[in-house]
């Protein structure tokens, strides 16, 4: 018996590109000039974002300046302009030194307010920097301009008003309640794990019913109209453009947020909200690294690239990773992400539950929403043992040491390539912090950063765990379990809206992760109505979806009856309901817990 499942090779008319390629569309060469034009790009969005926030770029813009005609030749430095016969030429003229909005107070407290964010700013050698710190009435340059948020606003409200009106007609109130209508189980059904699982979702147990039959994979894509996996470059590109306007406009809002503690309150609002919109722009990278945004393929992988690594996201690491996770979705031993670990090897996850009470799933929601998505970037938390530890960042030792290599081959050169622009954006954040304090980068982009990984987490945490949705191993494992095994949740028209739909339209994604987030409304109709037996959709609010999947799901074992079946355990902590000697996975399970899950 082989290790590894073989992957299903189908007609390149279905659109589904083949493992091995997916995440390499483009040429060496093509990858090269990719990171390149959208680093450059990055250096170009940092500057002006650097231009936009900081209440003292005006004037320290005028410093340099001046500080750069001085060191320039007389015949190169500004000066009036001179006619002959105008007597005298008169003396070099150079930008006054004038603060926009700093003051030069250097007192901790300020006398218009509590105590401000950040500590005092350093002279420099030959840069005069206003020395101050922020107080209570300073806000952003931005705001200082009357005509940038009315421009900013119009944009964002343009490409919003397009957006809105071709959403609404796929999230229709028909399609409302067709979700609303969870298909009732047959009756007399036999249900697998049943007396195991720590209770029942939204879903009823659909996952587990006993005898069911799947489609192959050629059969599932012949159910989708071609017409539907064809891409709209043009209103690909205006997708992206209001997310990255509404994003802009929450960035310019926070602009006028005094830097005090008396409005940690409002800092938190902003990280909230802005870190909301934002995750759309992660989805249209995400988009773009299925290559389901354009046929155009520099252009798709510049537009991905450069929002992903604004985002600190790896892109080609991450592009790779991904579609190995799109081909063995809820595999116990190839999985790339959400791999859960083996009862009996849980103990001390099991002891801290117990231990915690009910304060377990607070715990554990934080623990995941927070650290997941950096630890899988870092050492590749959460993914099955055929891979290793890896990182997204370096793929050579001591990482990417499994069995299987997660990047192989060219796959390497991307990852560096990938490296690029995520320093790009951390030297940006080093600097700008460096030269006007920390609090800065922290309040205008690790607030939002840490809600744009929340969201992401939190989504495909629910899109592939739940306390009756089991897994599987080779044994029993098949492309069609895998991504019929994916869950449709409720997240409303505004998230809807927002994030493009991802989390509402998920299977349709893992079944063909080339269609674009457009079409993939109406393609989950067509799924639903021609697989009703075994497409999943949980009505349950996801608020206390989350809070089920934090406090019960902990750890799996097999389902003895059932060839390569794990549910989830009632109590993770007994050994008794760990995988048998016989039939233990091919690959040892690490039996790691679902504290990383991403």
């Amino acid at each position: 018996m082989e290790c590894f499942p073989r992957r299903i090779d189908i007609p390149a008319t279905y659109g589904t590109p083949d493992l091995e390629e997916d995440g390499a569309r483009q040429t060496g060469v093509g990858s090269a000039v990719t990171a390149m034009l959208s680093t450059t790009l990055l250096i170009a969005l940092m500057l002006a974002a650097l231009l936009a926030v900081d209440p003292s770029t005006q004037a320290t813009a005028q410093s340099l300046w001046s500080a750069a005609l001085s060191k320039a030749p007389a015949a190169a430095q500004w000066q009036p302009v001179h006619r002959l016969g105008q007597g005298a030429r008169p003396a070099v003229v150079r930008p006054p030194m004038a603060s926009a909005g700093a003051r030069r107070d250097t007192s901790i407290v300020s006398s218009h307010g509590p105590a401000a964010f950040g500590p005092e700013r350093s002279e420099r050698s030959h840069v005069v920097v206003p020395k101050a710190t922020m107080t209570a009435e300073d806000s952003g340059f931005l705001s200082k301009i009357p005509i940038f948020g009315p421009l900013l606003g119009f944009f964002a409200s343009l490409f919003t008003l397009y957006s809105w009106g071709a959403f609404r007609k796929r999230h229709n109130a028909n399609l409302q309640r067709q979700y609303k209508e969870q298909a009732a189980l047959p009756a007399n059904v036999e249900f697998v794990g049943a007396d195991k699982v720590p209770g029942l979702s939204g879903l009823n147990g659909k996952a587990l019913i006993a005898g069911k039959k799947y489609p192959t994979k050629p059969e599932v894509m012949a159910a989708i109209p071609k017409h539907l996996m064809q891409k709209d470059t043009f209103k690909s590109m205006m997708y992206a453009l209001m997310s990255t306007a509404l994003t802009g406009l929450c960035v310019y809002a926070g602009t006028f947020i005094p830097y005090s503690w008396a409005y940690a309150w409002a800092w938190a609002l902003y990280g909230i909200v802005t870190g909301t919109v934002a995750t759309g722009c992660w989805v249209i990278a995400h988009e773009c690294g299925h290559s389901a945004f354009s046929d155009n393929k520099l252009l798709q992988d510049t537009v991905g690239y450069t929002l992903h690594s604004l985002l600190l996201v790896p892109y080609f690491s991450w592009q790779r990773s991904h579609a190995v996770h799109h081909a063995n979705t809820n595999h116990m031993e190839t999985g790339e992400t959400h791999v859960p670990g083996l009862a009996g090897n849980a103990g001390a996850t099991s002891g801290v539950a117990k231990l915690m009470g009910p304060l377990w799933p607070i715990l554990h929601t934080v623990v995941v929403l927070l650290f997941g998505w950096p630890m899988y970037l870092m050492f590749g938390e959460s993914g099955g043992p055929a891979y290793g530890k890896t990182n997204h960042f370096w793929p050579y030792a001591p990482f990417n040491n499994g069995e299987k290599e997660l990047f192989p081959g060219k796959h390497k050169a991307r990852v560096l390539l990938s490296d690029i622009g995520v320093l790009a954006v951390i030297a940006g954040l080093v600097a700008w912090g460096a030269t006007w304090g920390a609090m800065y980068p922290i309040l205008h982009y690790v607030l939002p950063y840490l809600g744009v990984n929340c969201w992401l987490v939190g989504y495909t945490w629910l899109q592939h765990t739940d306390v009756d949705v089991p897994h599987f191993d080779s044994n029993e494992y098949t492309w069609a379990k895998g991504a019929f095994h994916t869950i449709d949740r409720p997240y409303g028209p505004v998230l809807d809206f927002l994030h493009h739909g991802i989390g509402s339209t998920h299977v349709t994604h893992h079944v063909n992760s080339a269609i674009p987030h457009y079409n993939a409304w109406k393609v989950t109709e067509h799924l639903k109505s021609t697989f009703p037996d075994i497409y999943l959709y949980d009505p349950t609010p996801v608020h206390k979806a989350l809070w089920r999947v934090a406090k019960n799901c902990i750890a799996v074992g097999k389902q003895p009856g059932q060839d390569g079946m794990y549910v989830w355990l009632k109590d993770p902590s007994r050994s008794s309901v760990a995988v048998e000697q016989d039939v233990k996975p091919t690959v040892q399970q690490t039996g790691q817990p679902v504290l990383a899950t991403v």
